[in-house]
């Protein structure tokens, strides 16, 4: 009793510090993401001990749990289940407690999580295993996650032995044919698919396989949806997670093509295959050029967005994983809030305008650079895209200004959640920075309406 008296004592004199060290720098000038950048917190974290004055902090120290009270009841339950079943997470058993116990308190998957694991620390029942993450600090390691290495290592040297079993039945000077060519394709996504899954299960942070097999496929055909429900992972697997968006957003097959020597015509068919759309041509006559030179156009944007966003306050990890989302047109994001998170109208405006750039024909860029500016502009796939997105998002903000009563009647406010939301549905990139499923039934209509016709119209490449 005197030890679980002793650490809240000390849990809560962390509370106090941290508070007062974020109202310090915030009396010297520093935002919010300076702040969470400086401490190594989330920004709602910081925004919500800004709100906080000195009274409403000592209210939340003496009734810190007030809430999780609420299931000690159900103490003995969990125990059995974990003395059981250790390997299971908070949400499962969140779900068993639903349907055990029909009248089971309403309470955030958050509170739950704290209880279970408070029932884990009271009776020593760790995961079983699950390798406990140990974040050692390294000169030579950004934000000293060593403990990641040899999960990343050991799924390099995967993808290395199955290339290399593979150029062992190469037949050199036989050239790819259409249906060789889909075949290669359709296998090299399952093997990398595969493979790409490896350093989350391997890392642990994803304890099941098959759930880090859909979060891979999830990111390579930059579709979005997450099994996650608790964000908390180390930096450098959401950076993996972000850059599989990356790699899908161009293909990966056009990827290898830029970087590696092959024959023309094989490669060809390849990339045929690989890209969205019906039609397929070259940009040039060489097809590891025009590869070269969609990637080439694909990094420089990426990189303009990521230094756009720093500048914004956005910090350098938050900013790589943002861009290569946007790059992707994914939506994955560190936190469940995404650009929420950081509660920016500059940030806001950024993204919106790249996942506009990002979302159209990579051609078209291509001409630009060629100074064929006629061209672009007699495009029919561009211009009814613009059209329609551009008259999506003056009618959902017209209809947000008139009727969602938060933004005041605000016109730029509405403008700018709208503009955010229309983009993202239109280009399946996915980001959020409000609930429009708060917004009224005409603005919902026409973002469903928006998934439907801006797919077939959006991104082609090549």
């Amino acid at each position: 009793m005197d030890r679980t008296k002793d650490a809240c004592r000390h849990q809560s004199n962390n509370r106090v510090i941290m508070w007062c060290k974020i109202r310090v720098l915030y009396s010297k000038g520093f935002n919010k993401s300076q702040i969470a950048f400086q401490l190594g917190l989330y920004r709602s974290t910081v925004r919500r001990y800004l709100k906080m004055d000195e009274d409403t902090l000592t209210a939340k120290l003496q009734h810190r749990r007030r809430y999780p009270r609420i299931l000690d009841k159900y103490e003995s339950y969990v125990c059995d289940v974990l003395s059981r079943y250790r390997f299971l997470s908070a949400s499962q058993i969140h779900d068993w407690m639903k349907e055990q116990y029909p009248d089971l308190p309403v309470v955030c998957g958050k509170t739950v999580y704290n209880f279970v694991e408070t029932v884990r620390r009271k009776y020593n029942l760790d995961k079983e295993g699950l390798s406990k993450r140990v974040y050692e600090k390294m000169p030579d390691t950004p934000y000293g996650e060593y403990a990641q290495i040899p999960a990343l290592a050991a799924a390099s040297l995967v993808a290395l032995a199955a290339g290399g079993v593979l150029l062992l039945f190469r037949e050199k000077g036989r050239k790819l044919r259409t249906k060789e060519s889909l075949v290669v394709v359709g296998l090299s996504w399952i093997l990398i698919s595969a493979i790409g899954a490896l350093p989350f299960f391997l890392d642990g942070c994803i304890p099941n396989y098959l759930d880090c097999l859909f979060e891979t496929v999830s990111g390579f055909t930059t579709t979005g949806a997450t099994i996650l429900t608790n964000f908390d992972l180390p930096k450098s697997m959401h950076f993996w997670r972000a850059f599989t968006h990356w790699l899908g957003g161009m293909g990966i097959l056009v990827f290898m093509l830029a970087i590696l020597p092959s024959q023309d015509a094989g490669s060809f068919q390849l990339m045929k295959f690989e890209s969205p759309g019906p039609q397929v041509g070259k940009l040039v006559s060489k097809v590891r050029l025009t590869a070269t030179i969609l990637y080439l156009i694909y990094f420089v944007f990426t990189l303009s967005e990521l230094f756009l966003l720093k500048l914004g306050g956005m910090d350098w990890f938050n900013s790589f994983i943002v861009s290569m989302s946007t790059a992707g047109t994914g939506g994955f994001a560190s936190t469940e809030e995404s650009i929420r998170e950081f509660d920016s109208v500059y940030i806001d405006v950024v993204v919106t305008v790249f996942m506009l750039v990002f979302s159209v024909n990579f051609n078209l860029y291509y001409l630009m650079l060629l100074k064929k500016f006629s061209s672009v502009f007699r495009d029919e796939e561009l211009r009814f895209y613009l059209l329609f997105l551009f008259g999506a998002i003056l009618a959902v903000t017209l209809d947000n200004t008139f009727r969602y009563l938060p933004y005041g009647k605000d016109f730029f406010t509405s403008l700018r959640y709208s503009a955010f939301a229309v983009t993202s549905v239109s280009s399946t990139t996915g980001f959020m920075t409000a609930d429009f499923a708060q917004w009224s039934l005409l603005s919902q209509i026409v973002l469903l309406s928006l998934i439907h016709i801006s797919e077939p119209t959006r991104r082609s490449y090549i």
